[in-house]
């Protein structure tokens, strides 16, 4: 299959390369980077210029719930023009995968299933809910893919944890702010497994348990071998404006229909991280 992953941030980079490892013939575009197809979703009269392709996978934007809520071009950029794009390819006969968020849902039910009606409370979560409702109209030409928190290991926050504790320095995890995470190269697996099947409709790609930052933070402590009291608990009032009760999502249809199941967080911390004894 001809792919074009349309950005080249961490998830648009694993998607191209896990489609690339599969044998697909892989398009990439990219804003900065001149060895990929230039490409930016501000300026809708370069659409003409991407390359036809099967499948194409939308994970350009702005993201971040801040980012979102305070800058007005967000919604140009992550509805308008997204959907102006998605319109573009679809028409062009080329099927589209949308990477998803849990934000499309308020968070106050544990592990929603792909069907639960969407009600978000974050501006993020309306702009992703709105190209959604978009592509229900294409129901046999686009997949769209929700996923929970990505990591890998040279996710700011994990790679500065494990600088931190390296040199016998504490690390402040939220007691009060839960994950249910997923590696960003399982999130591309998942997402060439569904294009590889013709898959359309909405999948769940998310952690199987709901963990707090706290314990994810003395996991990946104890894996590593440092000292466990450097782990200290913090709170995320006044620093996190949005927090819910859960956060995690029905995977189990997903994983069916990929033949894969996602990792529990110890699995993805022994996946992150090699154990002390081990390291040469």
């Amino acid at each position: 299959m001809k792919i074009l992953v349309i950005g080249d941030g961490a998830l648009g980079t694993a998607i191209a390369q896990q489609a690339g490892k599969c044998g697909h013939e892989i398009f990439q575009t990219s804003r900065k980077n001149q060895q990929l197809i230039p490409f930016d979703l501000k300026n809708e009269h370069k659409f003409t210029n991407l390359p036809e392709a099967d499948w194409a996978v939308i994970s350009a934007g702005i993201s971040g719930y801040k980012e979102c809520a305070e800058n007005p071009e967000s919604r140009l950029v992550n509805v308008n023009r997204t959907i102006k794009l998605c319109r573009f390819l679809l028409n062009r006969g080329t099927k589209i995968l949308f990477p998803s968020s849990t934000a499309v849902f308020d968070g106050q039910a544990a592990f929603p299933e792909p069907d639960a009606p969407t009600c978000p409370n974050t501006e993020y979560g309306r702009q992703k809910m709105e190209v959604e409702e978009f592509l229900h109209q294409y129901p046999d030409q686009t997949a769209i893919v929700r996923l929970t928190k990505l990591i890998e290991r040279n996710t700011p926050l994990i790679a500065g944890w494990l600088e931190k504790l390296a040199i016998e320095q504490e690390i402040t995890p939220f007691k009060d702010l839960s994950i249910a995470p997923i590696l960003f190269e399982d999130a591309a697996f998942a997402c060439c497994k569904i294009m590889g099947k013709g898959g359309n409709g909405i999948f769940h790609c998310s952690g199987p348990q709901e963990i707090s930052y706290l314990e994810f933070g003395r996991m990946l402590c104890e894996r590593s071998g440092f000292n466990p009291e450097l782990v200290k608990a913090a709170s995320c009032k006044g620093i996190i404006d949005y927090r819910t009760p859960h956060c995690g999502l029905g995977s189990k249809a997903t994983e069916e229909m990929i033949q894969f199941k996602f990792p529990d967080p110890k699995q993805v911390v022994e996946r992150l991280v090699l154990p002390r004894n081990n390291r040469h």
